[in-house]
């Protein structure tokens, strides 16, 4: 066995390094034949993460999307009317609670579709708030008189 050795290595080396060469043509060639499978994996990969995206916009366009609620604001329409009749105009006042006090419920919701699953959020909202209407009256002329109009409470969505 020694001498099996010795002769591998004080030969020319020839069919030693031919050997060595056709293993690394060998990995080579099953290296690049992996590299296909592979990027047919990865482009799967990235097909299915653009339709789990597109599968999440599709669920919120079907919802009404995100919302953002200002208020609630007390509005008071009036009419400004000089003592003497020499002019009128309308007005209209715009109160924001004194206190307000607003309690919340969210929800998810899962929706499916296809192998996809996509959460929906929604929440119901209870509003409780004290309006001061002397407010209205803190800025009124001395020889103005205010009709006032049906109040309402606006809340924008």
């Amino acid at each position: 066995m020694s001498k099996e050795i010795a002769m591998q290595t004080t030969s020319s080396g020839k069919p030693f390094q031919r050997h060595l060469l056709s293993k690394v043509l060998i990995i080579v060639v099953l290296v690049l034949a992996l590299l296909i499978p592979l990027s047919m994996i990865r482009g799967l990969m990235d097909e299915r993460q653009a339709l789990r995206e597109q599968v999440i916009q599709d669920v919120a366009g079907s919802s009404t999307g995100p919302q953002q609620i200002i208020g609630p604001v007390l509005v008071l329409p009036c009419c400004e009317k000089k003592q003497d009749g020499s002019w009128q105009r309308d007005c209209t006042k715009h109160l924001l609670p004194e206190m307000l006090t607003i309690s919340a419920d969210a929800h998810t919701e899962k929706r499916n579709r296809g192998i996809y699953e996509a959460l929906l959020y929604s929440s119901s909202l209870r509003f409780k708030g004290e309006f001061t209407i002397d407010k209205a009256e803190e800025d009124t002329e001395a020889d103005v008189v205010r009709d006032w109009g049906e109040a309402y409470v606006a809340i924008g969505v």
